[in-house]
């Protein structure tokens, strides 16, 4: 490999990361806003944080939709929630419960792309008898 060519593929591949840390940072200050919003009974601003995590994991739900279903996709399942959210904006209590819905699995979906938490295999632990 070239000279030029390796520190071209170098760059791309920090730029690539770049780009994941950010959007993770992005994606934790919008869990902080929701977790705020929804403490302080703010639905509608919980709403539109959730819509703005939606947008940053669209991509991620693409590739994790890819060869399931319709009804098995993100896309789907958040397309109806978005439909229950605006069916219930006048039910507090439906309308928190569906946000709560919408969070959860947006969450499972950062998880599933690998930019949420990290589940350790139990022969992972580094911890000695």
């Amino acid at each position: 490999m070239e000279k030029d060519e390796y520190l071209n593929e170098r760059k791309n591949l920090i730029s690539d990361f770049n780009q994941a840390k950010f959007q993770i940072l992005r994606l934790n200050d919008r869990w902080e806003r929701c977790h705020t919003f929804a403490h302080s009974g703010k639905l509608d601003d919980w709403k539109w944080e959730l819509n703005d995590a939606w947008r940053e994991l669209s991509v991620d739900a693409f590739y994790e939709d890819e060869g399931k279903k319709k009804a098995d996709t993100f896309s789907y399942k958040i397309g109806k929630l978005n439909e229950l959210i605006a069916k219930n904006q006048n039910n507090r209590a439906k309308l928190y419960r569906i946000l709560e819905t919408k969070e959860i699995m947006l969450r499972r979906l950062e998880d599933r792309a690998g930019k949420g938490s990290k589940r350790r295999e139990a022969d992972e632990d580094d911890m000695e008898d």
